[in-house]
């Protein structure tokens, strides 16, 4: 096995859990504001190379970017099933 994927525990050893359910929830663009004020500055670069400063000095166009980027994300990928009810 790839040493990523390895854990200090056994799968054996791990309760079973009953799936979650129950409505997603998106993101706000309050949620999203809120995190971007909390970055730390003079930080590194993500690979995209935007930087916290970045971010927050563009924040009124941001915010509303990243907040569809992350809920794509969340709808898309995580629950692809709901993307007909997705205001595209």
């Amino acid at each position: 096995m790839n040493a990523y994927f390895e854990f200090p525990w056994s799968a054996e050893d791990l309760p079973i859990a009953e799936p979650v359910t129950g409505p997603l929830t998106l993101v706000t663009s309050v949620m999203v504001a809120a995190r971007v004020s909390r970055m730390k500055q003079c930080k590194a670069a993500a690979p995209s190379g935007i930087v916290a400063e970045m971010l927050k000095a563009s924040s009124e166009v941001s915010t509303p970017l990243l907040c569809k980027i992350v809920n794509d994300i969340i709808i898309i990928i995580i629950n692809p099933v709901l993307i007909q009810f997705y205001p595209r």
